[in-house]
């Protein structure tokens, strides 16, 4: 009975091995999901449809999902909310919208370049798919799945699973450093793989959400909070899809402030490609990776620049937590 109870509880920790607590919460964040999924299936959206049924489930499937990671979080893995990087407070709030203004400059200056090298065409003028719910109704509508999906992503990705195998790795085998980049690095490349059942993925678009991962997830490494990461990816999404109106890794917006269309490429101009990510998105082609990069620029500086106490501080600070834990 020993052996067996050592094989999936940990006296030092005085909780389940890190596998078992692994399967524990996606177990509990698979069932809320499929449930809520399942339940809202059941209404009829009429008109709406599609337009309506997305926004709702993203929202849906994110309260529950975070439900499911503070509840298990709090009974078997033993951990409060702030240690998933959820502590909200009033620099909480500032860093969240801080991080949206950053995505949203950096989807700026990306969009300006490909309107100056004529790679896409504007139309100043408003769209949506369905206008039930007005133009302004249309645009809140398509924030708040964003919204819903950013803290979604972010929390799983980053939030747990990025510290849990963190610390998994840092108790065991590796320096706490070297863990946390392994962790980090391998977190962004299954986020940047998750995307390649997209419609119309490509491996440059693989490639550049895997760069994107660690632009959501250093600014947690560096503050321990989720604040910047959701931030961030909330402000890339919205601005790309539902300001400028292009696809966001492979999906169409269904309502966009200003409408942004390709250039139809010839023989001759068909290098543009690899720089607009065609029907995938900025983030199939190399703008993709400039904005990512000029994102974390603009990150890191003002986190330096808030925080005071330089980055090598603030990795160390988390790292003397981790361990101390």
């Amino acid at each position: 009975m020993d052996f067996v109870r050592q094989l999936f509880w940990s006296t030092d920790q005085s909780r389940l091995r890190t596998p078992f607590r692994l399967a524990a919460m996606y177990g509990a964040v698979g069932v809320m999901v499929i449930s809520m999924a399942m339940g809202i299936e059941r209404f009829d959206f009429g008109a709406a449809g599609t337009f309506v049924e997305g926004p709702l489930s993203n929202s849906v499937v994110a309260v529950a999902l975070v439900i499911a990671v503070l509840t298990v979080g709090r009974f078997i893995d033993r951990r409060t909310p702030a240690d998933w990087g959820i502590a909200l407070s009033r620099r909480w709030i500032i860093e969240l919208f801080l991080g949206l203004a950053l995505a949203g400059v950096a989807m700026a200056l990306v969009w300006g370049w490909m309107v100056s090298q004529g790679w896409v065409s504007v139309r100043f003028e408003p769209q949506a798919s369905y206008l039930g719910f007005g133009i302004a109704g249309a645009i809140a509508v398509q924030c708040g799945r964003y919204l819903a999906g950013s803290v979604m992503e972010e929390l799983l990705m980053r939030g747990y699973l990025l510290r849990t195998l963190a610390e998994l790795l840092g108790s065991r085998w590796l320096h706490p450093r070297t863990a946390i980049l392994i962790s980090l690095i391998g977190t962004s490349a299954l986020f940047g793989v998750a995307h390649l059942g997209n419609p119309n993925a490509t491996l440059i678009g693989a490639a550049n959400l895997t760069l994107l991962g660690l632009v959501f997830g250093i600014p947690f490494v560096l503050t321990g909070r989720l604040s910047w990461s959701i931030g961030l990816h909330m402000g890339w999404n919205i601005a790309q899809n539902t300001v400028f109106g292009m696809a966001n890794s492979g999906q169409a917006t269904d309502a966009s402030l200003i409408i942004t269309d390709l250039v139809p490429t010839s023989p001759e101009s068909a290098g543009s490609l690899l720089w607009t990510g065609g029907a995938f998105g900025v983030e199939g082609g190399l703008t993709g990776t400039v904005g990512a990069l000029l994102a974390l620029a603009f990150t890191l500086v003002l986190i330096r620049r808030i925080d005071r106490s330089g980055l090598d501080l603030k990795v160390r600070a988390w790292e003397t937590r981790s361990a101390a834990e």
